[in-house]
């Protein structure tokens, strides 16, 4: 080949090596620029947060969504709805969350029965940590053990199971429905005390209180807010508190744990979930969103004023904990016999 053809042909496999170059230069660009926008879109999303309650508006549980919304709005500089889907022990707008897109636009806020109702099913209609990621938790509260002083003069839990145990088939335990946390923390009660006492299962805390107050039944698991307007009368007594350890609610009350009874550490919740296959980017972003809000005054005291403690318990331990909770209550759920209604 002559020298000048030879030139020629060097000439064109340089162009063709820099278009080759620039081309994958600007592949690369392309490509971090994609993921750039993928991030931007991830972190700073522009369209409305759909917050899931499956619980009818003007409840506890809608409260608690209610007041986080405006600040998770600010916080995100997004739009938050709160979108109540009731109905079905909160099945409804659990499988609404489940089947939502994993873009993080739709987000579940459930409380403790989330993981006891599809124990109530042959065939459960979902799965917690199957088909749900745990965010955040965000408040969590115990549930009292409260005596009626109309049934029983026990200031302790010697006296209270020596005197069911005397009176067999004359002594019941309250709660707000059938497969309720007090329900089964009742019937954990009975079992572990070798006690005989009738479950009767109110429609809510005020009636199952009543109950107590006029001596229908001797005991019941109760919050404290609902129990609190009643203790100075002497009419309610308490005897023991779930959880860990005592509650600063509480203070002068023993924890059941500290009192000897194994297994009732558990307490109430409510926490954020998004579905199953959610970007653990956006669900780091949520969780980390979330536990600074909570930090806010205003958020915690009104939450502290509608009964609970402020938990921001991190993404990693709550999901331990609904795991936990899903196979402890849901053991429970399956002795109780109780299904659907």
């Amino acid at each position: 080949m002559k020298r000048n053809e030879q030139s020629g042909v060097r000439r064109l496999e340089r162009r063709q090596i820099l278009r080759q170059g620039l081309g994958l230069a600007g592949a690369i660009v392309g490509g971090l620029a994609s993921e750039g926008a993928a991030w931007a879109q991830t972190a700073t999303p522009a369209q409305t947060i759909r917050l899931v309650v499956p619980y009818a508006a003007g409840g506890g549980g809608d409260a608690l969504a209610r007041a986080l919304g405006p600040k998770l709005a600010d916080a995100l500089k997004q739009s938050v709805i709160i979108d109540n889907k009731p109905g079905a022990s909160g099945i409804i707008g659990t499988d609404l969350v489940i089947k939502a897109a994993t873009d993080g636009q739709t987000v579940l806020f459930h409380t403790l029965p989330m993981v006891m109702v599809p124990a109530m099913f042959d065939k459960p209609p979902y799965d917690p940590v199957r088909d749900l990621v745990p965010v955040i938790e965000m408040i969590s509260s115990p549930l009292w053990l409260a005596v009626s002083a109309a049934r029983t003069s026990a200031r302790n839990l010697r006296e209270l199971t020596d005197q069911i145990r005397a009176e067999k088939g004359k002594h019941s335990y309250a709660s707000i429905s059938p497969g309720s946390t007090g329900h089964l923390l009742g019937f954990q009660f009975n079992e572990q005390n070798k006690l005989d006492m009738e479950h009767i299962g109110y429609k809510g805390g005020a009636p199952a209180t009543q109950a107590l107050l006029a001596g229908e039944v001797t005991t019941a698991f109760l919050d404290i807010s609902t129990l609190k307007p009643h203790l100075a009368g002497g009419r309610i007594r308490l005897l023991g508190v779930s959880g860990a350890q005592r509650s600063p609610q509480t203070p002068e009350i023993a924890s059941l744990k500290e009192l000897g009874l194994a297994g009732f550490e558990a307490t109430a919740w409510g926490g954020l979930f998004v579905p199953k296959g959610t970007p653990t980017a956006t669900v780091r972003r949520l969780t980390d969103t979330v536990a600074q809000l909570l930090k806010d005054p205003e958020l915690s005291a009104r939450y502290v004023a509608l009964g609970y403690a402020v938990s921001a318990k991190s993404q990693e331990e709550f999901a331990a904990q609904v795991q936990r909770d899903r196979d402890h209550f849901g053991a429970l759920m399956r002795k109780t016999g109780v299904k659907p209604d």
